[in-house]
């Protein structure tokens, strides 16, 4: 068995890739239904969505589950607590794509100088530094000369 990094099993999202499902991810779906039928704040989302992410991770046998099982489960939950008029509206919401830039740049051993440059130019903008000189900055920093060889990566002070 393949053990996830989560508890909750992931969605075969358009039949092409795997998503992971988040309660996060439960919760804005059922909010958007529900603001489909004119409950804009509506109050019980982050309660049903925490008992629909329990049961998947507790009861759930699968490690995978489809967007259609995921509405029915949805669905069958809200029309047990009363909210059939929302379970008729509901459409799940694409997922967010999440990018993690520092893990990405330690990945690729390639990428360190070029991601540390960037980083220190957001945090300390240079008023007289004008965006072209930043790229170049930034460029001149990760030139190939620069770049460590495979296990000998140098600490960034």
């Amino acid at each position: 068995m393949i053990a996830l990094p989560q508890d909750l099993p992931l969605v075969e999202w358009n039949k092409r890739r795997n998503v992971p499902l988040s309660e996060g991810w439960l919760a804005e779906s059922i909010q958007t239904s529900a603001s489909k039928v004119g409950m804009e704040q509506w109050h019980w989302t982050e309660d049903v969505a925490k008992a629909i992410s329990y049961y998947l991770q507790c009861e759930f046998g699968g490690t995978l589950i489809t967007p259609e099982q995921l509405q029915v489960l949805i669905k069958k939950s809200l029309r047990s607590i009363g909210y059939p008029e929302i379970a008729k509206r509901l459409t799940l919401v694409a997922p967010r794509v999440s990018l993690h830039l520092q893990e990405m740049a330690a990945r690729s051993h390639h990428e360190l100088f070029f991601f540390k440059c960037c980083t220190n130019a957001w945090m300390k903008p240079a008023p007289s530094m004008s965006a072209a000189s930043s790229s170049k900055a930034c460029a001149a920093a990760s030139k190939p000369s620069k770049i460590p060889r495979a296990g000998k990566i140098p600490a960034i002070p």
